[in-house]
Parts: structure tokens; C-alpha cells; sequence
């Protein structure tokens, strides 16, 4: 009977714990196997990626289990002995039950051991005492700001009394959240690098939904509703005309009405924009120089134009401009146009450029801007008749062995790249525009970064090929038995791991993000 009831009561139960990337197939295998019933013992085999196997029991433990699990007056096929009889069947759970009972009162776990998985000294689970929840409270406000206004937005504390001395989150907006700071102290503040605009009719009333939890009691919750109404504020006209700085240039001998440049200003409020001549430097030419609006379709636009017939000497002009809304009154804003009598090299539209490509791109991928899916173009304004041919050099002067450079301005990859063994990840070059003007050449340079970027292209890899974890019978629900590990080569969110346990449902596995290391923590679910 002995034999009889170890076979009753060993038994393996075998779970594979499947650990992905967030956002990817791929996926790597740990078996999770658990024995025997009174002290169970788990561990980690590994196992190549694969489709995970099902739970599974040994064949015959599970009708021995089933069997040994019922009373001994019960009826049918699985209550018969060996001989048929339900005496024999009887006789033997009694034994198996005595035997069961002996072992517990050999290996009973001490009482330090019951209290910590919950279960008095009898072995009863204890009831925890359930807290009640408080109902949220309900708060709401309005705030006006204008549309100029920069840094605190709103103090939460301040407006309104019962959330002091609590812990604020934002949990929602109308607008894009990223545009806001919100303290654990309550202070709302616009974000770097943003500002509100009253001409966006999405901004004009901006809701959010911010919570305030006690320091001291976290069912304790205050949810506000605040709502920003933004007020228009009268802004100054915007110089549009791209490239700038505004460049130009004139012949000595450029007679009257020479356009030398075309400006274009733009009012934030819609307003129509009028333009006027500051100075001109040097003064000599002040006679020389007009200013002209000229409007085409809705667009307000000016020409600054040469009048008189007296030549310019080789020099450089610099005139400066003034762009009104409503025409008469209202704000004002200013521009300079530096006027170069002679020729004068390319000008890019940019002072500088950013790309991104991907890893495991292809050959004679074109380089996108950074941050779209637009391809990057290098422009440049000329400033009298001749083509313009580009290069790309690295930081050393050489030429690129991963770039080139079109005659159309676009960036060519001329190598597969890849993320992990690039050196270095953002790589710096230099543009160089040059146009040849008989047998003159005419030069610029800028500066071009491109970012190569990361692909989720590697499997998670846990760091043993085995897990080994011994537990108690009878442990409580919620407790932790194992801790599993895992590293992914990629980056970002593409090194981002979910753990999981299929083919259980005993147990589950919760996944933990420490400082980008991300641990799968496996528990007693029931």
C-alpha cells in the first residue's frame, strides 16, 4: 500500500511560461513543471520557441487523483477495486488516507510558516479584512488663460482648498497631454517647447481630468474637471518667405524696377497686413530702394524693388522692413534683407538637417526626415543661373562608405545597416552646394544627422535555461513563488518583454518594469 500511496500523491504538472517582446510573434519557451502534491517543487526547462504545450498529466495519475478523491459509499466504474469489489476500493482509501494523515503530521510547515501564507495554526484560512472604498469625489473648474501666457497654467491647490496636501496626476485632456507638466504637487504648466493657440479652434476650451490622491489614505481620490478657456491675445504679423535669413542680390548696373526679393507676412488673427520701408543702409541708396505691397489672390505680399537709373557699387545693402496688421495701428513686426551687390553662393533652406533610416533597410534606401515618412530633401535657393550639384562627407572630410547624395538633394543608404553593431548610431556628415558660374564655383556646406534606427528585430533571451523554486501546499493565493528573467538586444519599446503562462490556470505570471529591466514574476492565482 505504501507504493500505492506515493503514486497517489506524486504527480507533475508541466506549463511552459512564454516570454515576447510588447509588440512582436517572436517568443521564447520556459517549461514550468510542479511536483509533488504536498511539497511542490517548480522549475524552468528551456525549450526552443515554439507552440507552447498544453497542461498536461502524467497518463493514470489523473483517474488515481479522481479516484482518491472520492467517498468510499460513492457508485460506478472508477469506485471498483481491482477485484471488482467496492470493499477492496474502500480499504484502500482508507489506508492511503491514513497514510496522508501521517505525513502531514511528519511535515506539517511550523506556525511562523502558516501565518505567512495566511491559515491559523489549525490550518484554516484566515479572511482578510476587505477596506471600503470611498466614493470619489467629484470637483470642477474653469480657468482662463490667454493665448500668450507661458510657464504655471493653473495651481490646484490654490483654487481649490480640499486638494492640498495630496498627490496629482493627469488622467486626461482634450488636447494632446503632452503639451502639459503636472507636478505631484498640483502645478500645471505648459510643457517645453509648446504654446497655446487661441486660432486653433481645438484650443479654445481645453478639458482635462486630473486626480488628487491622499498622501495618506489612496481610496481617498478628489477628481477634477478643469477647463481652460483661452483668450485670444492681438500677436504680431509672422514673416513666412522661406529661406531665411532673407538673402538677395543686384547687379551694379540693375535699373528700376528690378525685383530683388518677395516678402510675405501672415497675421495669427487673419487680420490684412500692410508693409513699409524702414531704413537703408548705406543711406546712399535709400532713394533707390522701394517698398510695394502687391497682393495675389488672398495673399498680402510685398516687393522690395530698385528704382532710378545710378549704378550700385559692390557692396552690401541692408534693408530693413516693417509689417503691420490692420493696416493702420495694431502690432508690428520687422525683417532685414541683406542685398549683395554681385553674385553669392547657394543658399539651403535649412540650417541644418535630421534623417532616420531604418536598420536591415535594403540597398539604395532613400533617408526619410526625421520623425515622418517624407523622404529628406537638401534645398537651396540660387541667386543667378546654374545648376547645383551636391556632395557628402563624414566627419572627416572623406566621403561617406554608408551615404551618398543625389543631384536632386536626396540621401541615398548605400549599405545594409544594422542597429546593434552600427557605429556610430547617429551619423554626422556635411552637405556641400556648389554652382559654377563660368568658370567660378560658388559654395555652401550644412550640416546632415541621420539617426539609424532600431527594427524589433531579436527574440527575448532569459538569462538561465532553468528556474527552480520549492513552495508548500496549501500556499495563499497571491503569493510569489519565482522571479524569471529575460533580455532583448533592441531598444526602446522594442526591448520591452511581456511575460505569460499558457495552458494553467493555477498560476499566472506579472510582468515588472524596474528601471528597463523586466522581471515575470509568477504567482498562485487559485
Amino acid at each position: 500500500m505504501a507504493g500505492l500511496f506515493v503514486f497517489a500523491l506524486v504527480y507533475i504538472l508541466t506549463v511552459p511560461i512564454v516570454c515576447v517582446p510588447s509588440d512582436s510573434k517572436d517568443a521564447v519557451v520556459r517549461q514550468l513543471s510542479f511536483s509533488p502534491a504536498s511539497y511542490k517543487h517548480a522549475e524552468f526547462r528551456g525549450r526552443s520557441a515554439g507552440s507552447p504545450e498544453q497542461l498536461h498529466f502524467p497518463h493514470g495519475h489523473q483517474n488515481n487523483m479522481r479516484a482518491n478523491s472520492r467517498p468510499a459509499s460513492a457508485s460506478g466504474p472508477h469506485n471498483q477495486g481491482v477485484d471488482g469489489s467496492s470493499e477492496a476500493q474502500h480499504e484502500g482509501f482508507e489506508i492511503q488516507q491514513s497514510l496522508h494523515n501521517d505525513f502531514n503530521s511528519h511535515f506539517r510547515p511550523p506556525l511562523d510558516r502558516l501565518s505567512q501564507v495566511g491559515r491559523d495554526e489549525f490550518g484554516r484560512r484566515r479572511i482578510p479584512h476587505l477596506r471600503r472604498r470611498r466614493a470619489v469625489t467629484q470637483e470642477t473648474m474653469n480657468q482662463t488663460v490667454p493665448e500668450s501666457q507661458l510657464g504655471e497654467l493653473v495651481n490646484f491647490p490654490q483654487k481649490l482648498l480640499n486638494t492640498a496636501g495630496r498627490r496629482f496626476s493627469l488622467n486626461s485632456s482634450s488636447v494632446n497631454p503632452e503639451m502639459f507638466e503636472l507636478t505631484s504637487g498640483g502645478v500645471l504648466s505648459l510643457g517645453s517647447g509648446y504654446r497655446l493657440d487661441y486660432e486653433d479652434s481645438a484650443m479654445r476650451s481645453i478639458t482635462m481630468v486630473v486626480h488628487a490622491v491622499s498622501t495618506s489614505d489612496p481610496t481617498d481620490v478628489v477628481e477634477i474637471t478643469a477647463t481652460l478657456l483661452v483668450t485670444d491675445v492681438d500677436e504680431a504679423p509672422v514673416f513666412t518667405t522661406e529661406p531665411q535669413p532673407f538673402l538677395a542680390t543686384i547687379r551694379a548696373n540693375s535699373g528700376a524696377g528690378y525685383t530683388i526679393i518677395t516678402l510675405v507676412a501672415e497675421d495669427p488673427e487673419g487680420a490684412p497686413v500692410s508693409y513699409s520701408k524702414i531704413s537703408v543702409s548705406p543711406s546712399q541708396y535709400e532713394d533707390r530702394i522701394e517698398v510695394r505691397r502687391t497682393d495675389v489672390g488672398n495673399v498680402r505680399q510685398c516687393e522690395i524693388r530698385t528704382v532710378g537709373t545710378a549704378n550700385f557699387d559692390p557692396d552690401t545693402i541692408t534693408i530693413n522692413v516693417a509689417a503691420r496688421d490692420r493696416d493702420t495701428g495694431g502690432r508690428e513686426a520687422t525683417t532685414t534683407v541683406s542685398v549683395l551687390v554681385g553674385l553669392r553662393p547657394p543658399q539651403f533652406y535649412s540650417s541644418s538637417y535630421q534623417g532616420a533610416i531604418l536598420e536591415n533597410n535594403g540597398l539604395d534606401r532613400t533617408v526619410n526626415a526625421l520623425g515622418t515618412s517624407a523622404k529628406l530633401q537638401i534645398r537651396t535657393k540660387t541667386f543667378q543661373e546654374g545648376a547645383v550639384t551636391y556632395t557628402l562627407a563624414n566627419q572627416g572630410g572623406g566621403d561617406s562608405d554608408l551615404f551618398s547624395i543625389s543631384n536632386a538633394g536626396y540621401i541615398i543608404c548605400r549599405k545594409v545597416l544594422d542597429y546593434e553593431t552600427a557605429s556610430p548610431k547617429l551619423q554626422s556628415m556635411t552637405v556641400t552646394a556648389t554652382q559654377r558660374v563660368g568658370n567660378t564655383d560658388f559654395s555652401s556646406t550644412v550640416g546632415v544627422t541621420i539617426q539609424i534606427e532600431d527594427m524589433n528585430d531579436n527574440p527575448p533571451i532569459f538569462n538561465q535555461s532553468r528556474y527552480d523554486a520549492t513552495l508548500v501546499e496549501n500556499v495563499a493565493v497571491g503569493t510569489d513563488i519565482l522571479t524569471v528573467k529575460a533580455q532583448d538586444l533592441d531598444t526602446g519599446v522594442n526591448a520591452h518583454i511581456d511575460y505569460s503562462l499558457v495552458g494553467t490556470e493555477d498560476f499566472e505570471v506579472v510582468t515588472h518594469n524596474t528601471s528597463s529591466v523586466f522581471e515575470g514574476v509568477i504567482r498562485i492565482k487559485r
